[in-house]
């Protein structure tokens, strides 16, 4: 009877597991095309991550001044899920290794024709050899995890024409990722 109890208790939790996979699958696979708007990349990123700050403990949180000029064709929302997925690994990695004096920071740069955010952590970085994994769907390096969130986040940076880029170092500790989005052309304001 006892035995039972625990293969039903297994079984149910494998159940639940698959869905939650499915569950995460369907969302990659029909992730909407962006809804294009103007809007400053800084901005949408400031106020989404601003009120996190209180919500991190042990974690410094750093967020740089808005630049007024990172004018992109965005998806607000989707901006924010790609940049708090990213916010919430390193804090993540930083927790879950309780690292001393952890630390993230934003920040942000507007330079030929980019705007550039940079979201720098102090985790254990990561190895080298994992780095252009890492974003492919259904690789994760987290128990439980469905490796998903970063293929989700570099689609959505695909999607409005950017790029990532990961460099990581497990020697100095630390993890930069650099997002680069094409600024709006001034005969794209015209048409707005």
């Amino acid at each position: 009877n006892n035995l039972f109890k625990q293969s039903l208790k297994m079984i149910t939790k494998q159940v639940d597991d698959i869905d939650h996979l499915v569950n995460e699958f369907s969302s990659f696979a029909r992730m909407p095309s962006p809804k294009l708007k103007i809007i400053n990349l800084n901005e949408v990123i400031f106020d989404y991550i601003k009120p996190m700050i209180s919500s991190f403990p042990n974690v410094i949180l750093k967020l740089d001044s808005i630049k007024k000029n990172a004018l992109i064709m965005g998806d607000e929302k989707q901006i924010r899920q790609a940049c708090g997925n990213l916010v919430k690994n390193s804090f993540e990695n930083i927790s879950l290794n309780k690292i001393k004096n952890g630390e993230i920071s934003i920040y942000f740069e507007v330079k030929n024709n980019f705007a550039i955010v940079t979201i720098n952590d102090n985790g254990t970085g990561i190895e080298q050899s994992l780095i252009s994994k890492i974003t492919e769907p259904y690789y994760t390096t987290k128990k439980g995890g469905t490796g998903l969130g970063l293929a989700i986040t570099k689609k959505i940076i695909e999607d409005h024409n950017g790029t990532i880029l990961i460099k990581s170092s497990e020697k100095i500790k630390q993890t930069s990722i650099i997002l680069k989005f094409p600024l709006i052309k001034k005969t794209e304001l015209l048409k707005w």
